[in-house]
């Protein structure tokens, strides 16, 4: 007779995985029953009592609740690779569960079709009723009390650390005051047409971040990785990039140089220049640096060299990579800075999200957008203006920069003040 159908492993994972990151307990949809094995059954009771008390769920709360499941809990933890994974783990617990469901409805259906007593065709409404319970998608609509949880321990946890910058600082004051900082699972798409200043503009903001404390993946597809980093080690040691590149190096320049790159190499921030990306290797990467790094945001540059193929056309392309970023920033709870082109509109000098190259899908898709120009009074002055913020209630959605002179970084200009730049 074939085994009842069971994951031991994948059920004790998904126990490892809410012990590890107990965040991801409210976004898995397993009951009580779908837990085949005891210690996994009875661990998972102890959390949704947990949750209702409003207790935090780790090793000691779960061993005070139940302390014969202390033993099993130390375990699952210490058998745990990552809690990266819990939504594969979720996907075997419930695959096996509604296995063993229609199991056992196939067996109530043999055992009444066998017994000739039974009025097998009143049983049959019945029957589907609990057929298509159990076929009922993973993802289904659920009542607005779970989000709203969710948003009030959220809204509780920022008013216990309350912070202007709730995102992750990009270390432009103006910039910050707009967006409150880089925010995790949305996309920020920076335009522009050629020669402002965006990869400068995305590489200041993730050096700024990486020097906060905030791990990070650079993936520069357009330029090499000597001139991006050239660049960013002549902001940090005050020694022009043309000075590096000649080799007329004085000997104070050097000793700046030497301490920018002891700075440098301490930062949290990984790198790529590799031209052959496309969004499924870049979700690989993602997810190894965030397993292994425990990375907070990435920079790519820019969007239409990822080697995707797919579609009839560039429109379709384009649109179905700005869709699969969008994804892998949620999914992976990421901050996105993407470059993207313009198109023959934006290049005529007209901004907004209809200068976007490719398929206007893209501006859905994305969760911010940033057009840079050329300041039509200030020619030396470069405004950023926010086309598309899905939360940003500032007054002013017009940032103004200015390059400082002889060094490849921005500075936030203020009108009277640009003749400084």
């Amino acid at each position: 007779m074939p085994e009842v159908p069971t994951s031991k492993e994948a059920e004790m994972a998904v126990i490892g995985c809410v012990l590890l990151n107990p965040a991801c307990f409210r976004e898995i949809d397993l009951s009580v029953d779908d837990f085949y094995y005891v210690d996994p059954k009875d661990t998972w009771s102890v959390f949704q009592q947990l949750t209702q008390e409003h207790k935090e769920i780790d090793i000691v709360t779960v061993a005070d609740k139940d302390p014969k499941l202390a033993n099993f809990a130390i375990s699952v933890v210490n058998n745990t690779p990552s809690s990266l994974n819990w939504q594969s783990y979720v996907s075997i617990v419930k695959d096996k569960a509604r296995r063993r469901e229609y199991i056992q409805l196939a067996s109530e259906l043999a055992t009444h079709s066998y017994n000739e007593d039974s009025d097998i065709q009143q049983r049959i409404p019945e029957f589907l009723t609990k057929l298509v319970s159990a076929t009922s998608p993973d993802k289904e609509s659920e009542h607005i009390t779970k989000t709203l949880s969710i948003l009030y321990d959220d809204i509780q946890d920022r008013a216990a650390n309350p912070k202007d910058i709730y995102g992750l600082p990009t270390g432009i004051a103006g910039l910050d005051k707009i967006t409150g900082g880089l925010q995790k699972g949305e996309v920020f798409l920076l335009s522009g047409e050629p020669g402002l200043g965006k990869s400068l503009l995305a590489m200041q903001i993730a050096f700024h971040m990486a020097k906060s404390g905030y791990p990070g993946v650079i993936y520069e597809m357009e330029m090499s990785r000597l001139q991006t980093l050239r660049r960013t080690l002549s902001v940090e040691s005050g020694v022009q990039v043309s000075t590096m590149k000649s080799g007329k190096i004085g000997e104070q320049e050097a000793l700046n140089i030497n301490e920018a790159f002891t700075k440098l190499e301490t930062l949290p921030m990984y790198f790529s220049d590799s031209t052959s990306w496309t969004t499924a290797s870049l979700r690989a990467d993602l997810v190894k640096r965030k397993t292994l790094n425990k990375i907070e945001f990435f920079i790519l540059d820019y969007l239409r060299l990822l080697k995707d193929r797919y579609g009839k056309d560039d429109h379709e392309r384009l649109a179905f990579i700005g869709s699969s970023l969008h994804d892998i920033a949620k999914d992976l709870n990421l901050c996105a800075l993407v470059i993207h082109s313009q198109n023959k509109q934006g290049m005529s000098g007209n901004s907004g999200m209809a200068s976007l190259s490719g398929s206007g899908q893209i501006s859905y898709d994305v969760d911010a957008i940033a057009v840079m120009t050329k300041d039509p009074k200030y020619p030396n002055l470069i405004n950023v203006m926010f086309d598309k913020l899905r939360e940003g209630d500032g007054d002013s959605r017009l940032l103004k920069l200015a390059k400082k002179p002889g060094f490849p970084q921005f500075a936030e200009a203020e009108l009277g003040q640009h003749a400084n730049y």
